[in-house]
């Protein structure tokens, strides 16, 4: 991968948010340990110091969500304290829309789209670095299971090296459980390629990509931002 591949970069701003595409190999905002790695937050605070520290979110200089470390693609900040709460106030609703894309190393069958997976995701008590899909009583009782919806709106064959029959998914979800897409499509059968945390196959990297996301507040027009990845090649 280039130097400029991992290098942040900001794709959009106006006075109420910033969206920053993360590379890989990058964490979202600074460990809770206090110790040392190269996140979003940090980079973007050097660059924009006006950035708000919202009342008990000051460490996250208003940084609305998180992607996993090995994941890239779109990560939204408010600009102000007023447009952070309102934001939060609206990420869980219809107002607020957050596409991906993941590739798996199989090949899609012969099943009619748009699917949905809605198991309920809780943490694994087995490892900390997990999520399980939450099922039986006995899994309710050991984890604390979120409400998880993904949707996969559109697939297409892609070839990548020494996979030739890849497949590309177009996911829209409507909830934001810590790593849900990765949880539902191992469940589903169809882990993603590099995740092998969650049955899949090796790659040079995680496939899976923060491409859009959109926000409608009422009485405002459409906010849409796209930023969708256009090879998955180290």
């Amino acid at each position: 991968m280039s130097d400029s591949a991992r290098t942040p970069k900001i794709i959009f701003e106006n006075e109420e948010i910033i969206a920053v595409d993360k590379p890989i190999e990058w964490s979202s905002a600074p460990l809770a340990s206090g110790g040392q790695d190269q996140n979003i937050v940090q980079w973007l605070s050097d660059l924009r110091p006006e950035l708000p520290r919202p009342l008990g979110f000051e460490r996250e200089r208003g940084l609305m969500h998180r992607l996993d470390r090995d994941t890239s693609g779109l990560l939204i900040f408010a600009r102000d304290e007023l447009v952070f709460f309102k934001l939060k106030t609206a990420w869980k609703t219809p107002e607020v829309r957050k596409y991906y894309q993941a590739v798996t190393p199989l090949a899609w069958p012969n099943r009619k789209l748009p699917v949905f997976l809605e198991e309920p995701i809780g943490a694994s008590p087995k490892s900390a670095k997990k999520m399980q899909i939450v099922r039986t009583a006995l899994d309710y009782r050991l984890t604390k299971p979120q409400p998880a919806i993904t949707e996969i709106q559109t697939q297409q064959t892609i070839s990548l090296p020494g996979i030739p029959t890849a497949t590309e998914l177009s996911i829209h979800i409507y909830t934001g459980v810590r790593h849900q897409i990765r949880c539902h499509l191992s469940d589903f059968g169809f882990p993603i390629l590099g995740d092998t945390i969650y049955k899949g196959a090796p790659f040079s990297r995680l496939c899976l990509h923060s491409s859009k996301w959109s926000w409608k507040p009422a009485g405002k027009p459409l906010l849409e931002i796209e930023c969708p990845i256009l090879d998955w090649n180290p």
